[in-house]
């Protein structure tokens, strides 16, 4: 008769491995007590993805983290989630809040394993809540050597204001050595890049010649512009905190031209190992009388050299369920925080049972298989269709009651060659249709033959 402990270690690594994936941290922490293989084994599978929580709280596990130091060169990945009584401290200027992260920065350089960054914040924060740059800054710059993967969600609250920096440099000086980067960040500039410019084009240095090479490693990136406000040209993407730099359309000018640089640079040679290069944003549509402008999503693919545009619209018999029509023409439904997600659609990042959060794999494809691609799209697991939301949550959209007056869709997700895309959608009615508005409901057009 066989025991458990007699099984090899590769087989006993594997099912400490399942049990992580598949149930929570005590099962794993309680075989840290069987015996000295058991511990060896399962600390190095319980410490390889961590997930902190940073509040104010001694007790939260930031700080217990940093003050116990525990196995820190077995962990591989690390995922910092900051809450809002942090942020609520930066923003009254509390020591202890930058102290807490202070802890962090101290242990960072002695994880010499660790490739996976994350820094995310609480979801559904109010807006009222900035991030300090210059202390995100400062972490960044403590990263080991061996960090190779970056995430930076700032949830859109990322405010130069707080500090006078911005985050752009500090990640621009790490993408050269990154395997995968996701952002989302509502400020961006072009410091973001000059690292890769540099390398790539070395006239451009203060310093003279530098033998050209190629400049990065990465293989994946995200940019998700979640833009403020602005009174006069509605949401746009500042360059860190000067929207005065761009001058008379800023909606038209930097999304496109930080698009069109990034493609210069993978045509240069500067990213050879470049797979996937999305760059998210998001254009509001102008009132109309008919009401058939719509705004959208634009996801610009650098790769590819394409702006694939979603509609999308928050309307219907649900306030939590947002819809978008992908380039199949289907109706998909999700919350908004879901739909956005969705839209990173291959180069989404996972979430392990631990809560840490890990890039995702691709596979390896040739630059052609990439430019061939047509359009980009969306990742439908969670979303329901239109029939699910009609009839469960009760959906309904005027769209819909004129598509089928036609017969045919009057609203598409569309395709265009390169990233000048700029504009929002509409519905377009076809020849020998116009619009009307039906006697018995003024407050919605319909349409009929001319």
């Amino acid at each position: 008769m066989g025991y458990i402990n007699h099984l090899p270690s590769e087989l006993l690594l594997d099912i400490f491995e399942r049990l992580a994936n598949t149930s929570s941290t005590g099962t794993l922490t309680a075989a840290l007590s069987c015996c000295r293989t058991w511990r060896r084994l399962a600390s190095s599978v319980l410490y390889a993805h961590i997930a902190l929580d940073s509040k104010l709280n001694p007790n939260c596990t930031l700080a217990l983290f940093t003050n116990q130091r525990p196995n820190l060169h077995l962990v591989q990945s690390l995922t910092l989630r900051m809450h809002s009584t942090h942020l609520m401290g930066f923003s009254i200027k509390l020591p202890r809040a930058y102290d807490r992260l202070d802890g962090l920065t101290a242990i960072l350089p002695t994880m010499t394993n660790l490739r996976t960054f994350s820094l995310t914040l609480e979801e559904q924060l109010e807006r009222d809540y900035n991030l300090p740059t210059d202390a995100v800054s400062n972490l960044l710059k403590h990263l080991p050597e061996s960090v190779v993967n970056l995430e930076l969600d700032s949830n859109g609250l990322d405010d130069i204001q707080l500090s006078g920096l911005h985050l752009c440099e500090a990640v621009g000086t790490l993408i050269p050595r990154l395997h995968c980067l996701r952002l989302r960040l509502s400020h961006l500039c072009p410091s973001l890049l000059a690292p890769l410019k540099l390398k790539t084009f070395p006239e451009l240095s203060p310093k003279g010649y530098i033998n050209p090479k190629p400049a990065s490693t990465l293989r994946t990136a995200v940019i998700r512009l979640d833009k403020k406000i602005s009174e006069r040209y509605g949401p746009i993407a500042c360059i860190c905190g000067t929207p005065s730099q761009m001058k008379h359309r800023p909606r038209l000018l930097f999304p496109p031209h930080f698009a069109s640089t990034i493609r210069q640079l993978y045509q240069s040679g500067a990213l050879p190992h470049l797979q996937r290069w999305i760059l998210i944003d998001r254009v509001e549509a102008d009132r109309m009388e008919h009401e058939e402008q719509w705004s959208v999503f634009k996801v610009r693919d650098v790769t590819a050299n394409t702006t694939t545009t979603f509609p999308w619209c928050a309307r219907g018999g649900s306030s939590h369920l947002h819809m978008l029509r992908d380039v199949d023409g289907a109706d998909l439904f999700w919350g908004f925080a879901d739909m956005a997600k969705a839209l990173e659609g291959e180069v989404a990042w996972d979430d392990l049972a631990s809560r840490a959060r890990i890039p995702p794999p691709l596979p390896t494809r040739t630059a052609a298989e990439v430019a061939n691609t047509e359009g980009w799209h969306v990742h439908t697991c969670g979303a329901i269709g239109r029939t699910q939301a009609k009839n469960r949550h009760g959906v309904d959209f005027p769209l819909w009651k004129r598509e089928d007056i036609i017969g045919k869709p009057i609203l598409r997700a569309r395709v265009a060659a390169g990233f000048n895309d700029v504009d929002a959608a509409c519905e377009v009615l076809p020849q020998g249709w116009v619009w009307f508005r039906p006697p018995r409901n003024m407050r919605v057009w319909s349409v009929q033959r001319g």
